[in-house]
């Protein structure tokens, strides 16, 4: 059995100073070093929430200016094929103009050739007729 005498009270304050140097030079160190660490955790964890936040703030606007870029040489390319279409609608343009002329020359050049042969002709056709009836008729006429 367990006898309530001096040793009983000693023990108790032993104990007591004992949980009080466990306190001072065990549990506060380890709690503070603990308490140290969850924060060292806490800090990494809202770095890391912050670097990835940045991550993708600078991820959405490089998609932005990628699709800006891609809009910007869309509208440069929709350019340069429409002064492209413009050019050759111009060159079109010439090329009818000089047909035109070169038709009117030829056609005019062809008028003069078809008026000279009816002159040719006419004058030519009152020397033939009179040759075919001197030699139908076999005399001069």
């Amino acid at each position: 059995m367990v006898e309530i005498n001096n040793t009983l009270f000693m023990q108790i304050g032993n104990f007591l100073i004992l949980i009080l140097l466990m306190n001072l030079l065990l549990y506060r160190p380890i709690l503070s070093i603990l308490n140290k660490r969850q924060e060292q955790i806490a800090s990494a964890e809202n770095e890391v929430k912050d670097l990835n936040l940045s991550i993708q703030n600078k991820m959405t606007e490089y998609e932005r200016q990628i699709q800006q870029a891609k809009l910007d040489a869309m509208a440069e390319r929709n350019m340069i094929i429409q002064q492209g279409v413009d050019a050759g609608k111009e060159i079109i343009d010439v090329a009818k103009q000089d047909v035109s002329a070169l038709l009117d020359e030829f056609q005019r050049n062809l008028d003069a050739e078809v008026n000279a042969a009816k002159d040719v002709l006419r004058n030519q056709s009152g020397k033939i007729s009179t040759e075919i009836a001197e030699k139908i008729l076999g005399r001069s006429i």
